[in-house]
């Protein structure tokens, strides 16, 4: 991978959080082109470069994802994204076909098994957030790249990012699908249910669902960023996005990876800043 693309989720009026990630991707990741994307009350901006940037290097690419801001949540694009109240009682999620066992699954009996979210109102922040994933996958889908980051703007790197996520990628099973660079097995990180092992590596395991550690970043493939923007566009939201994402990479029996005897490539504790969902 030459070339690094990164999406980030970010509130635009809180200034000093975007300062904050900028100043952590130019210390580790370094020579980034960077996009303030269009959204309801502005234009895209015109693209600009970070401090010390050199022409001779691999650039890295940065995108403020600006659109679905919470002021910004109409009506009508609640109603379009996410499911109301009076569907919960129809079961609307149903029929999934199981990951290993039964052939069929609920969204009810997902709860109950794999003691998953339990449905309560959106905040609007929750909604912004959701939205901005969403947003994101899209991104990734439309453009032509073959992998994009996606971050939450209180995100912090490991030093040499770049390449340690290339080394490891060597170890990637070829049907991967998602990574969790935030990932771990030490205890306060939420495993269980268990893993799989990979037969050529420990660095790295396929876990089993549930399986985000919050949606800090999630390192996606191309077709998997089209498959889930898709699936909301078709299904909508009903949970906070991280749980959200674990329902639709279940449902998807998508392979995501985390990190096993590996260094975490991101931390999601760790920037002091206090959470911004309300």
């Amino acid at each position: 991978m030459n070339n690094l693309h990164i999406f980030i989720c970010h509130y635009t009026p809180l200034k000093e959080r975007k300062l904050f990630i900028l100043n952590q991707l130019n210390d580790k990741i370094g020579n980034l082109i960077i996009k303030d994307l269009e959204c309801e009350f502005d234009k895209e901006g015109k693209e600009y470069k970070s401090e010390n940037f050199d022409e001779s290097k691999p650039e890295n690419y940065v995108y403020f994802i600006r659109k679905y801001d919470r002021d910004y949540l109409t009506p009508e694009i609640i109603d379009k994204f996410f499911i109301k109240d009076r569907d919960i009682c129809h079961n609307v999620r149903r029929n999934v076909e199981r990951f290993n066992e039964k052939p069929e699954i609920s969204y009810d009996n997902y709860i109950s098994e794999f003691n998953h979210c339990i449905y309560s109102r959106l905040k609007m922040t929750e909604m912004s957030l959701g939205l901005k994933h969403y947003e994101a996958c899209r991104l990734i889908s439309t453009m032509d790249i073959n992998y994009g980051l996606v971050i939450e703007d209180d995100c912090t790197f490991a030093e040499d990012f770049i390449p340690k996520l290339n080394n490891l990628m060597k170890e990637f099973p070829d049907n991967w699908n998602i990574y969790i660079p935030n990932s771990s097995p030490r205890p306060g990180f939420k495993t269980l249910h268990g893993h799989i092992k990979l037969e050529n590596t420990n660095k790295i395991f396929i876990k089993n669902a549930p399986n985000t550690v919050f949606g800090s970043s999630i390192f996606f493939r191309k077709s998997t960023a089209d498959i889930i923007f898709k699936d909301i566009e078709k299904n909508k939201i009903l949970l906070p996005i991280d749980h959200e994402y674990n329902w639709i990479f279940f449902k998807n029996k998508f392979i995501v990876l985390w990190n096993d005897r590996h260094e975490q490539l991101t931390f999601w504790n760790k920037s002091g800043m206090k959470s911004t969902i309300r």
